[in-house]
Order: C-alpha cells, then structure tokens, then sequence
C-alpha cells in the first residue's frame, strides 16, 4: 500500500469551516429583504452567494429591528440553484421579499446587533459563529445607510408567538435594567407573519431563571448556593451552573466577543493534521532527522491517548519509548505528562528543569507558561502573556490535534488571568468547533471553562 506523502495534508472544509475561511470570496449572488421591513420593523434578510459551478451558499437572518437584533440565522451551503429558490419561496410563503443591495442588507443587520447590543441583547449564538462571516466585515468601505431602530426613538418589545411567558418576562427585566423603566414600549402581540427558522431549535434559547435579576439578587443566591455547594442536590447544581452563566454573560461585552472569535479565527487559520501526519517539530526534532520515525510517532500518540489510566502502563510505554527515541525533547514531554497526574511536586521540579534545558522546545514552554499563568505567584512575578501562535507554532501552516489542546489551554488561562470574560466567552464558541481535538482533551478544554467561569465570578463579587 503506497504512503501519504509526509507533510500535505487534504482535509475537507465542512460547511461551517468554508462559510468561515472562504465565503467572502464568492461573489455575492443576490440579497433581499422583507418589502414591509420598513414598517413592520421585524424581517427576514437574505445574503447568497455563488460558487463557480453555479450553485448557491446561502445564509438567512431573521432580525429584529425594534431590539432584539439578529433573533435567529440560518444556512445552506453550496447547493444547486433550484434548491435555494425552494427555500427561499418557503421564507417568502405569506409575504414579499424583494431585492435590495448588499450595503442595505448589510447596514440593516450590524444596525439592528448595535441597537440590540447597547441593551444587553446579543445575536443568535450561530451568527458570531457562522453566519457572520457570509458578511463582509464591518468597516467603513462599507457605504453607511441611515437605519431606523426601536418605535418612536424607544426600544420596543413585541413578543413572538415563540417565546415563553419565561422568555418574555426575561426579556423585559434586561430592558428594565438596561433602557430603565418607562424608557421602552411593549407592543402588544400581533399575528406575525414571519416564521422562525427552526421552533424546535431551543437548546440555547432554554430559560433561564436568572436572566434579567439584578446583580443583588444574583449575587444573595450565589451566595448562598456557594456556601452549600458540597451539599446541593442535582436540582440546586442545574441552578447554580445557570446562575454562573448568567452571570458571566453579564460581565461580557457582546462586541468584545465577537471581537475576540475573530481575532482567534485568524490567529488559528491553520490545517489540523491527522495522527498519520504527526509533524517532527511535535517530537521537538528537526524535520526527516528520526530513525524509526513511524515507529517512534505510533507509540507516542499511544502513549499520549492513554496517560493517566494506569500508572504503571504508562511508565512501561514511556520506557519503551525512551529506549527506541532516545533523548529527543518529546521524551521529556511525555514523562511530564504522566508526573502531572500523580505527582505534583516532582512535576513542576522537572518542568522547571525541562523548561531550562529545552528553551526553544514549545510543547514544554507551553506546560510552563501555563503552570506560571495558575500558580500563586504574585502578580508582578507573571510571566507577560504571548497570545498568538506565532510564538510558538513559527512558520506553520498546519499544526496537530495535541498542540491545538495545550495553546487552547495556555490561552484559556492566559484570559482568565487578564480577567477578561468576553475572550473567554469568544474561545468557548471557537473551542466547541474543534472536532479535531480527541473527546479527552475536549472535555477538559471544556470543562476548564467551565472552572475559570465561576472563577471569574467569585472575583467580581468578592471586589
């Protein structure tokens, strides 16, 4: 059986992916708008693009003009021509939508997300992460077109026929907060003509009982649930992780998120490549210098998939694996892999020592610049915080799952120790895309988040 060719790598883009890295480049095949949106204020807009074999990417928005900004979105990606006018004529069943210009378009999306954004009301969670970047980026080459918002110069509620009593009452206890009471009008529900996207699609629109309550009140039942934490039912955990999240959502800044992914996006523009394709630079060699580099990268991948589950198998495998790679710097690493699960104290001595011996090595810099981020080191005494692959990953186009995981984690620490719940909010969005990452390093990358969130809160309220 012939081998791949060290170092190409060919990955399909998924949908997402492309919609992310390369729909800019389409062409722009038409946009149209709702023909009452002037009026009625709550329409859908539709941006499309053609690929050069004639079919059509598409994305949809439903906005909201009078607050709640981009309520839902929407995509269909590289599909022929006839499906897309399919789905547009399911959009368009019982009203209009007609052409307009992309600059209209455009203006009336990032509009209704400022006006929406200056009143704590952020865009669906697929258009910061998807749809978004069917758009071209918001910057003044882009004609600026007047665009009204909210009714008689106040945010004006109306509630769909898809929202709770629950949904409804958060809604208007964040417009109490945030416009002041008197400062918005309620518009007593109509019959829309309008359809949502998905109406099953509730996963991230779930109710949440915190929503809206001011930080007082949060902060007594923080509190007190924290207090009890050791001893809270299952029931009181659910309310606890919904209380952290709300919370968190509101020390973050919607466009400081978006900010922040698109930041991350071009930071981590880079091919994920398979175990078959593990770069030398990993193994902290220079590129074609192992012997036995077949062998040498199975048993390490091995090794790595399989740490902590049993000690003395994994000591068993490091031996091995030291005996057949001798001394290269991917030794090291992996026996402080093993040293960090069951014996902190003599992990970080090594590090240390490690960190010393092989400066230039990236995966070892990266276990101790993150140690330096946690510990207890004073303040003054952190090291200064390098964000950005291209300090460690120099002139790669392409880096592998494991190195992805540990720059995830250097730099989920890195903004947590900056405080800074919007980056945060941004790599939880960015980390939940990487199906590269094995199903071990994802849940910790996760559920790391889900530990310098509440960290992040304990700080707030203990200024």
């Amino acid at each position: 059986m012939a081998k791949a060719k060290s170092g190409k790598v060919i990955q399909m883009l998924s949908p997402e992916n492309y919609i992310r890295k390369k729909a800019r480049s389409l062409p722009v095949f038409e946009c149209l708008v709702s023909s009452d949106w002037k009026e009625t204020k709550l329409l859908h807009v539709v941006v499309s693009r053609s690929h050069t074999n004639g079919n059509i990417t598409a994305c949809f928005y439903l906005v909201d003009l009078l607050l709640l900004g981009v309520k839902d979105t929407d995509y269909l990606f590289n599909r022929p021509l006839f499906e897309y006018k399919e789905r547009i004529d399911e959009i368009s069943d019982g009203m209009n939508l007609i052409p307009v210009t992309y600059e209209l378009a455009h203006n009336i999306i990032f509009t209704s997300i400022d006006f929406a954004g200056s009143f704590g009301f952020s865009p669906h969670k697929d258009f910061s992460s998807i749809t978004l970047f069917m758009l071209e980026e918001d910057t003044e080459n882009i004609e600026l077109i007047d665009i009204e918002c909210g009714h008689d110069g106040k945010p004006a509620y109306m509630r769909s026929p898809f929202e709770s009593d629950q949904d409804s009452e958060r809604i208007i206890r964040k417009l109490e907060k945030n416009a002041g009471i008197g400062n918005f009008i309620i518009i007593d529900n109509v019959e829309d003509d309008y359809d949502e996207f998905d109406e099953d699609d509730d996963d991230e629109q779930a109710f949440n009982e915190f929503d809206g309550r001011p930080s007082e009140e949060k902060q007594q039942v923080f509190n007190d649930l924290s207090e009890r934490f050791d001893s809270l039912s299952d029931e009181e955990i659910k309310r606890y992780s919904d209380l952290i999240s709300s919370i968190f959502e509101d020390l973050s800044d919607p466009n400081e998120t978006i900010r922040h992914y698109n930041n991350y996006l071009k930071d981590l523009n880079f091919e994920v490549l398979s175990d078959a394709e593990l770069p030398d630079e990993l193994l902290g060699v220079s590129a074609g210098s192992l012997q036995n580099a077949e062998e040498i990268k199975g048993l390490f991948i091995d090794i790595y998939d399989s740490y902590g589950v049993d000690s003395g198998n994994d000591w068993k495998k490091w031996k091995k694996f030291r005996k057949l790679a001798q001394d290269i710097p991917a030794v090291f690493f992996l026996e402080l892999l093993i040293l960090r699960s069951e014996n902190p104290r003599q992990y970080y001595r090594k590090l240390k020592k490690y960190n010393s011996i092989y400066p230039d090595y990236y995966m070892i810099r990266l276990l101790w610049l993150t140690y330096l981020v946690i510990s207890e080191l004073p303040s003054d005494n952190k090291p200064a915080i390098k964000i950005g692959t291209g300090s460690f990953f120099k002139n790669r186009k392409s880096i592998h799952r494991i190195e992805l995981s540990f720059y995830l984690m250097y730099l989920l620490f890195s903004l947590a120790l900056e405080n800074n719940p919007s980056g945060i909010s941004a790599l939880t969005m960015l980390s939940e895309k990487f199906e590269s990452l094995s199903d071990r390093d994802l849940i910790v990358v996760l559920n790391t988040i889900s530990i310098v969130k509440m960290k992040i809160v304990i700080n707030h309220f203990s200024k």
